[in-house]
């Protein structure tokens, strides 16, 4: 029964949710234990994990993880987020080891490009992010932080004022649904929630 794993995701949300983390992380990794096949419950370990500020922890989980499920974009992609705390060399091998084994996730993409938008780093390239972003919005156009990071990008590059339209454009028509910043973005039933970023 394929919904048994997704309730056992709304629980571990309704304990975070009210405090109680080491009562969610118990549910999920009975839940892992239960459903070893379902990604999205080993995902949310480490999610809980990372918020909670156990970095070390979520890595770990995370490598766990991509034993069990090595061509999961969305796993990998919290992997390289997580190597950033490791410094640019570790963070950029964890990128390049991402694409080389999920190159059509836009989450990994979107993860790379990042990498390429942080000007402490020396392979700080507005270009290559933007290749990047391209991939990312092309290969998973509901993943809704690709537009996000694109408009930091149009940002930096002083050309906000001018995109800002076509990308919410792009965004409608791609209906994102989903990102780590994606979700924080308010709701508004008759425009998308990138259109929140621009200038009123």
């Amino acid at each position: 029964d394929r919904a048994r794993p997704m309730l056992v995701l709304e629980r571990s949300r309704l304990e975070e949710a009210a405090g109680e983390i080491e009562k969610a992380l118990a549910v999920l990794v009975r839940g892992v234990a239960t459903f070893p096949s379902e990604w999205r419950l080993a995902l949310e370990q480490v999610q809980v994990l990372r918020r909670s500020g156990r970095i070390g922890e979520a890595k770990a989980a995370a490598d766990e993880a991509l034993k069990t499920h090595p061509k999961v974009g969305r796993l990998w992609a919290t992997r390289v987020a997580l190597a950033q705390s490791d410094g640019e060399i570790a963070h950029s091998a964890a990128a390049a080891a991402a694409l080389r084994a999920c190159p059509k996730s836009g989450e990994c993409w979107c993860e790379t490009a990042r990498l390429r938008l942080n000007p402490a780093y020396t392979r700080f390239a507005l270009g290559r992010a933007e290749e990047a972003l391209a991939q990312s919005r092309k290969l998973t156009p509901q993943f809704g932080d690709a537009f996000i990071e694109t408009l930091r990008l149009s940002a930096l590059r002083g050309r906000l004022a001018t995109e800002l339209d076509s990308l919410c454009d792009a965004a409608a028509l791609a209906k994102p649904n989903y990102g780590s910043l994606w979700s924080f973005l308010p709701a508004w039933p008759l425009c998308p929630p990138v259109r929140f970023l621009g200038p009123h």
